[in-house]
């Protein structure tokens, strides 16, 4: 295969998120193998995500590698939340492994939920049926992970009267 595609300045709004991407540019290019190599980057503020990476063709599996990188790149922006990341991931699949690794700094965020209202739980009516042989079960898909999750210095939680500056890391 050869050949390339290309998007080109596309946008787009996530009204749940309440965040405008923009710029969004990609690049997927195919040069006579059995992989195409994709280079792409999403606009959002004042920030920008680079992705870069390679899928294979022709192969059942569909193998990929994708890089993700950035810099204070706002991800969730409503009236109860507000994220900034700065990610330096890596995701991989390879039938039936899909892995997410590397770092992921929250440098930023304000947390101030009004009230729990659109907390989701089960509804009153569910049964749970245990299973204690699990020899029969086959995982479709595994999930692997060895994320670096980092909260930075302007992180802030005020919810039901409580404050608080939110701080540290935790490995995944």
């Amino acid at each position: 295969f050869t050949g390339n595609i290309q998007i080109k300045n596309a946008n787009t709004t996530v009204s749940d998120l309440g965040v405008a991407f923009d710029k969004i540019n990609f690049l997927f290019e195919a040069n006579n193998s059995d992989q195409f190599d994709i280079t792409g980057s999403i606009n959002s503020g004042n920030s920008q995500l680079a992705v870069n990476g390679n899928a294979g063709i022709n192969q059942f599996k569909f193998p990929f590698i994708l890089n993700v990188t950035g810099n204070n790149f706002l991800f969730y922006n409503t009236k109860d939340y507000e994220f900034y990341a700065s990610p330096k991931l890596k995701f991989s699949y390879d039938r039936p492994t899909m892995t997410l690794s590397g770092a992921l700094d929250i440098p930023k965020a304000n947390i101030s939920p009004q009230d729990f209202s659109s907390a989701v739980t089960l509804p009153s009516n569910v049964m749970v049926i245990e299973n204690s042989s699990t020899d029969n079960l086959e995982s479709m898909l595994n999930f692997y992970f060895d994320l670096d999750l980092t909260f930075g210095n302007d992180v802030y939680l005020n919810t039901s009267g409580i404050t608080a500056k939110v701080g540290g890391n935790l490995k995944i």
